[in-house]
């Protein structure tokens, strides 16, 4: 091997480490400010769907959630209907419609039976569902209540 093709192989390798963010400061994803609020309630998901949808969705994975809430908000102001499905391990539980104005907050129901449970024993995948006129934007944001300090 030569000195020259070393040196590019080199070369090749700093550069591809330095474009990969190695040493950068800032997260690599998008932060929901998982600290919990003033209310106690912390985000474990979320998404804003512009103009041209009609429905808005979410999706979060949650270990033992004990309470769950939807946030639904638009602009401008809007009629939705919301609907929910959670599944904790074998179990399942699908919320009926519900229509309101924005802003709402809805309560997600567990599934009866999950609990009680040894803590991280109960796994959950949840999704969350909202219509919006084609024309006005939406966000979702599922929450969890945040334990309580012992």
């Amino acid at each position: 091997m030569t000195l020259r093709a070393l040196a590019s192989g080199l070369g090749l390798c700093l550069s591809l480490l330095l474009l990969a963010g190695c040493g950068s400061s800032s997260p690599p994803f998008p932060s929901l400010e998982s600290m919990p609020s003033e209310s106690g309630w912390i985000p474990i998901s979320g998404g804003t769907y512009g103009p041209g949808a009609t429905v808005a969705e979410v999706h979060a994975y949650a270990t033992d959630p004990h309470r769950v809430r939807l946030d639904v908000t638009a602009s401008p102001d809007v009629l939705t209907t919301t609907s929910y499905e959670v599944d904790c391990d074998l179990l399942k539980r699908v919320g009926p419609k519900v229509s309101g104005s924005t802003p709402l907050a809805r309560p997600i129901a567990i599934p009866s039976g999950a609990y009680p449970a040894p803590p991280g024993a109960v796994q959950c995948f949840i999704t969350a569902r909202a219509t919006k006129p084609a024309s006005g934007s939406m966000t979702l944001k599922l929450l969890v209540r945040a334990p309580r300090a012992r």
